[in-house]
């Protein structure tokens, strides 16, 4: 969706590509965090909030 979005701008075809490839390592780092917590429909608390902060790093 990135890239589509990045084509819409107007982008390069090598940046949309690239644009692809970081949403894709982007969403990785989600498996580190638990599935309740990324479709939870509540205000995150502290500890859940860090973890989605950390997410990139994972």
């Amino acid at each position: 969706m990135a890239s589509a979005i990045g084509q819409e701008m107007g982008w390069t075809e090598e940046r949309c590509k690239m644009l692809a490839m970081v949403g894709l390592v982007h969403d990785i780092g989600k498996i580190a965090v638990p599935a309740e917590i990324l479709a939870k429909p509540t205000r995150l608390n502290t500890t859940e909030m860090k973890m989605i902060q950390e997410h990139a790093q994972a």
